[in-house]
């Protein structure tokens, strides 16, 4: 019932036209996907839609040929995506031809100007909010938002576009937009990492239509930037590259599917290993006790670098984040089983149940906190099923059993694998144990992060303490406590997500320690 997100609210002008609307719809519509539930609201945001666009079919001012207002076509981002997720779910002919209209007339005008599109910090203005806004001198007819590279992020949602309507034109400006963004210093110009992730996801959809494997090969490399120069410790990001000033729960959705497209395309388990982290800490910490996603401190950057807390004065980011929280959350939905020819693949274990024409399966666990996997299945034809182990388990302490009999368990690509069919339970058993981490990027040499599995430890202290230090060095016992809680002398460590579960005032009040001086200390 709140009426940040009702009609009425939608299209007040916040200098990023479509925006806000469009990630409203854009969540309707995935929730609708992965629910089964239509949205109560969906029919009038709709209607409200078709009477709130101008004669050209999109939100705003509309600006002479040669000019282009970077938040305006950043928020219809997601104003496109929500009619192209509205099309793929509804078949409805009329959002197809929003979208098409919304295309032809706000982003394809664009064709010539990427190519001038300004890369040097010169004439931008770097005192940006959390919500973005237009300033600095304009360049070659681009008015520059503080949200560095948010022109960027409509690859997103064009690459959508051309994946399913395969338009040639939309293609040459994509092609024309790529072509730019590869030429970007990142860190030099201090991209928005919102920005940045949103058009390499699009970079990655482009590869999937095309084949070209430049653009693989970029957005592998792009990740690994991301993981040295914008990710905290906890996962989260930085809201601009080399300026950790706060995280953006949009961010971190872009980096969870961004973890899982690289998984799924390469098969590589270092990216399973960023989505679980990513999920369980980034994102885990940033919801909110109402649902929404808030921003938070960067871990590992700035005066309190061995903290985390939230930001002050941005608990929700109602505008954005709330609603972009709600991509993760589908996708998360979407893809804790995900298949390719006879093997699955479970990237995270959450009760569930699974249906397809020749398998049904249902989960029930104890994970994160226990490495305890029941899958109750019925396989019409023989399947491989691919069950993630976080990175640090002990292969000799894994355990298989099919039908309450061993079965040697089978590697590949670092996860544990078993041949089954028919009717019965696979029962997964391994051992979670504290393990120490070193710094994400490597930035506090002698610190290290406390992980029990995925779940990395905060001990909790009051916000006021200011500098002072938990766990000091020293051979201290660490007993396990369960829930991913452990007793280290005097100290307790807890896992720093869940916040959804902890009330505002708590959570303003508090603040977690992240790091440590590095010592190894024996589990259990």
């Amino acid at each position: 019932d709140d009426m940040t997100y009702r009609r009425e609210n939608l299209y007040r002008e916040d200098g990023r036209p479509g925006d806000k609307l469009g990630r409203v719809y854009l969540s309707c519509i995935l929730l609708w996907k992965s629910t089964g539930r239509n949205h109560a609201f969906l029919g009038e945001l709709r209607e409200a839609v078709k009477e709130n666009l101008n004669e050209k079919g999109y939100f705003g001012e509309m600006l002479p040929r040669g000019e282009a207002d970077e938040q305006q076509l950043s928020g219809h981002n997601w104003f496109l995506r929500g009619l192209l997720e509205d099309y793929l779910l509804t078949k409805d002919r009329e959002a197809a031809a929003l979208a098409e209209r919304l295309v032809k007339n706000l982003y394809l005008p664009l064709r010539g100007m990427y190519p001038k599109y300004p890369v040097l910090p010169d004439g931008r203005n770097d005192r940006g909010r959390a919500s973005g806004e237009i300033g600095g001198a304009n360049q070659d007819g681009w008015r520059l938002s503080s949200d560095i590279g948010c022109a960027f992020m409509p690859l997103d949602g064009l690459s959508q576009y051309y994946e399913i309507f395969r338009d040639g034109a939309v293609k040459a400006l994509l092609e024309e937009m790529v072509g730019q963004f590869l030429g970007i210093d990142f860190v030099g110009v201090s991209m928005q990492t919102h920005a940045s992730l949103s058009a390499v996801r699009g970079m990655v959809r482009l590869y999937r239509c095309t084949g070209q494997e430049s653009l693989l090969g970029f957005a592998e490399h792009f990740f690994r930037l991301y993981r040295e120069e914008g990710m905290t410790e906890n996962y989260a990001n930085y809201n601009w590259f080399g300026r950790p000033l706060w995280t953006e729960p949009c961010a971190i959705v872009d980096s969870y599917l961004l973890a899982l497209q690289l998984f799924w395309l390469t098969k590589k388990k270092e990216y399973a290993d960023d989505a679980s982290r990513i999920w369980y800490n980034g994102l885990g910490h940033a919801q909110r006790s109402n649902g929404g996603f808030g921003c938070d401190t960067c871990a590992g950057a700035g005066e309190e670098w061995d903290s985390l807390a939230v930001r002050q004065g941005d608990y929700e980011a109602h505008w954005c984040c709330t609603m972009r929280g709600s991509e993760g959350l589908a996708r998360a939905a979407e893809s804790a089983v995900l298949r390719e020819g006879d093997r699955l693949f479970f990237l995270n274990y959450v009760p569930m149940g699974y249906e397809a024409e020749d398998i049904s399966l249902k989960v029930s666990t104890g994970y994160p906190y226990e490495g305890e996997v029941l899958l109750e299945m019925e396989a019409k034809t023989p399947v491989t099923v691919s069950l993630y182990l976080p990175e640090g388990t002990d292969r000799s302490q894994v355990r298989l059993f099919w039908n309450g009999s061993p079965v040697s368990p089978m590697w590949e690509d670092g996860f544990v694998c078993a041949a089954v069919s028919g009717k019965g339970n696979l029962r997964l058993c391994f051992a979670l144990r504290l393990l120490t981490r070193d710094s994400v990027a490597a930035r506090h040499e002698g610190y290290v992060s406390l992980w029990h599995g995925d779940l990395l430890l905060g001990a909790w202290k009051k916000a006021e303490d200011k500098g002072k230090r938990m766990l000091p060095t020293g051979a201290l016992r660490a007993a396990y406590q369960g829930k991913g809680r452990y007793r280290i002398g005097e100290w307790e460590a807890e896992p720093i997500g869940g916040t959804i579960y902890r009330e505002k005032e708590e959570m303003l009040a508090n603040r977690f320690q992240v790091m440590y001086t590095g010592i190894p200390f024996p589990s259990r």
